[in-house]
């Protein structure tokens, strides 16, 4: 940033967004307005001031006290040149040396204090005087919530181990099929972590079954099989008979070709189509395979029709592979959601049992304060009542 920029961001009367990379100043910047705050008149305890990590919230803490101690001893030309690196002049005001060498004893004795805190932290402190109609009251944080974890996977286990032929077994079976069990941990474990996105997203979409459904929309699982629709298509049949044609005039390699797209053409199981189709015209990898006429169909005036005919059919097969893809995604989605779900419930009755929350909890459950009716209007008071100054520290959207 400029030092214009960096004047601009202190200026207690702008509400500001700064954004800049590692290393730059950012937490300069923002101690300097926590300063410039105080000095403007704000009491200690309007502010607070969070951040993502301990470390960050110590080093804004020890950094404000480092400077206020500072000017609490210097003489008037360092407190002047102080405060000129931070946009105020002490010639023009000469109260200002004055005031900054007296917010070292304020911030000291203010009752309540200036509030330096990580998001996690705060969110504890808001559930800690959320109303008792909360039912939030007495419950603790649980940093080491592995073991927790490792108890809600083994109940999960034996909830599955009870209905061996249930809709959660049989989708646990196919996830540890593909994915392992490392891999269905951490399939799982994903949900757990986003627990507060979770929990907003099946608000919003009417609970497990309405954002299986939404997903079911959104990957089209609710069409029909797109091999037995590519199999009744009959313009796609015509294209692949007139290709076959033409290519029945070239080389011997066209051929076999021909006859084996006839053949493929000819067959009535929908999935023995596409798969004999599949072989002669794409890769393995669903790409589509080189296709050059040659010089035969070239002396016969035909090689631009065979082009368009095997382009528009690899379009149609690829087509085809896409929504089987979809498909895939979508079975993935709804077993790992399945499974997942089931996994945060046993995890969250443990963590009832126990009676601690983790920091997933902390995220949804000061959210849903806020937000309800009975709650939020007590708790927005007693915010509105206690901050006026909020200064985030490297905020940033993580959804």
């Amino acid at each position: 940033m400029s030092r214009d920029d960096d004047l601009r961001a202190l200026d207690p009367a702008r509400s500001v967004v700064v954004e800049a990379c590692a290393g730059s100043g950012k937490t300069w910047t923002l101690v300097s307005r926590l300063i410039r705050l105080l000095l403007a008149g704000a009491q200690p305890g309007d502010i607070l001031a969070i951040t993502y990590t301990r470390k960050a919230a110590r080093e804004i803490e020890e950094r404000l006290q480092h400077w206020l101690a500072d000017l609490a001893v210097a003489d008037d030309d360092r407190v002047g040149a102080f405060l000129a690196e931070r946009g105020l002049d002490a010639q023009r005001d000469p109260t200002l040396i004055a005031r900054a060498r007296g917010l070292f004893e304020q911030v000291a004795d203010a009752r309540p204090g200036l509030t330096v805190n990580t998001f996690h932290g705060w969110f504890s402190s808001l559930l800690g005087a959320a109303p008792l109609s909360s039912g939030l009251r007495g419950l603790q944080l649980s940093e080491r919530t592995g073991q927790l974890r490792d108890q809600a996977w083994a109940a999960l286990m034996r909830r599955a181990g009870r209905a061996p032929q249930g809709e959660l077994a049989l989708a646990l079976r196919s996830l540890l099929g593909q994915c392992g069990v490392a891999g269905t941990k951490t399939l799982a474990g994903a949900l757990v972590d986003r627990r507060a996105e979770w929990e907003a997203w099946l608000a919003a979409h009417g609970g497990l079954a309405g954002a299986l459904a939404h997903l079911r929309q959104f990957f089209g699982a609710d069409a029909e099989d797109p091999v037995d629709v590519l199999a009744g298509d009959e313009l796609l049949r015509r294209r692949c008979l007139d290709l076959a044609r033409l290519l029945g005039q070239g080389t011997e390699a066209q051929q076999r070709k021909a006859t084996a797209i006839e053949q493929a053409c000819a067959q009535v199981d929908a999935h023995a189509c596409f798969g004999g189709l599949r072989a002669q015209l794409l890769k393995q990898d669903g790409e589509p395979a080189s296709f050059k006429p040659g010089k035969a169909l070239e002396k016969l005036g035909v090689a631009d029709s065979a082009l368009a005919l095997n382009e528009q059919v690899v379009a149609r097969l690829v087509q085809c592979l896409n929504a089987q893809a979809d498909l895939a995604a979508w079975a993935l989605n709804e077993q790992g959601l399945q499974v997942a779900a089931a996994l945060l419930d046993a995890y969250d009755r443990i963590k009832q049992n126990a009676g601690v929350l983790d920091f997933g909890d902390l995220e949804w459950h000061a959210a849903r304060l806020l937000s309800d009716a009975q709650t939020g209007p007590f708790v927005q008071a007693r915010l509105d009542a206690r901050y006026r100054h909020l200064l985030l520290d490297e905020f940033q959207d993580t959804n």
